[in-house]
């Protein structure tokens, strides 16, 4: 669990950081001057070559600019949520819908007239 905890909070620290990088140009030596440390330890923290704090992730977060959301949950409990996302804009909700139905098993039953 911890590997799992810590590498997805290492990726998205070099996601946050590589987006202020590219948008802004945001430099490790700005972010360490904001935290007051040294730029080889911002380095270390975005390359996972130290154990960081709680407190540390947290001025991580803060020094690009970030927030953080935390879920904690259990595995065992699943909510399944379908949705669909449009690639273009002729993609219709109807070609959508055949497209879904034509990979999903649907039994009908009998309506009697009335």
């Amino acid at each position: 669990m911890y590997l799992k905890l810590s590498g997805a909070i290492e990726s998205q620290l070099r996601e946050a950081y590589a987006r202020r990088h590219d948008e802004n140009g945001v430099t490790q030596s700005d972010l360490a001057k904001k935290l007051e440390v040294d730029r080889s330890a911002i380095h270390n923290r975005l390359n996972g070559k130290c154990n960081m704090t709680v407190e540390t992730i947290a001025n991580m977060v803060w020094a690009l600019g970030h927030d953080v959301s935390v879920n904690i949950f259990d595995p065992e409990i699943t909510t399944k949520t379908n949705f669909f996302v449009l690639s273009d804009e002729e993609e219709t909700s109807e070609s959508i819908i055949e497209s879904a139905v034509d990979h999903t098993e649907i039994e009908f039953e009998p309506v009697s007239s009335s």
